[in-house]
C-alpha cells in the first residue's frame, strides 16, 4: 500500500509552517502580545523573560517540526500503512509538538 500523498503533503506542510512560525520567535522579532508566542505568567512578567522564553520555545518548536518531518518521510517510505494511520489520527504532528511544549515548560519553570 502506498502512503496517502495528501496526508504526507499536509504533514510536511504543517512541519514547514511550524518552522516558519518559530523563526520570528527565535530571532526575537515578536514583542509581548496576546496572540503570538508562548504566554505564561512568567513569560509576560518582563520583556527580557518574554524574549528569552520565546527564543527557547521557538527552538524547541523547530526541533519538533524536524522530528515530525523526519518521521513522516521515514514512516511513509518504510511502513506506509502505519504512516497513514498516524498521520490521519494527527499523532505524528501532535507527539513532537507536545514533547516540545513539555520540554519548554519544564525548562522555563526553573528560571
Amino acid at each position: 500500500m502506498q502512503p496517502d500523498k495528501m496526508l504526507v503533503i499536509t504533514n510536511v506542510g504543517v512541519a514547514l509552517l511550524m518552522i516558519a512560525l518559530s523563526l520570528p520567535l527565535i530571532y526575537e522579532k515578536v514583542p509581548p502580545n496576546g496572540w503570538y508566542g508562548f504566554r505564561t505568567s512568567k513569560t509576560v512578567s518582563s520583556d527580557s523573560m518574554w524574549y528569552r522564553a520565546n527564543k527557547l520555545g521557538g527552538r524547541y518548536f523547530v526541533a519538533a517540526a524536524l522530528v515530525q518531518l523526519l518521521a513522516v518521510l521515514l514512516l511513509s517510505g518504510m511502513w506506509p500503512e502505519a504512516a497513514n494511520e498516524l498521520m490521519l489520527l494527527a499523532i505524528l504532528p501532535a507527539v513532537p509538538v507536545f514533547g516540545g511544549l513539555l520540554l519548554w515548560y519544564l525548562r522555563i519553570r526553573k528560571w
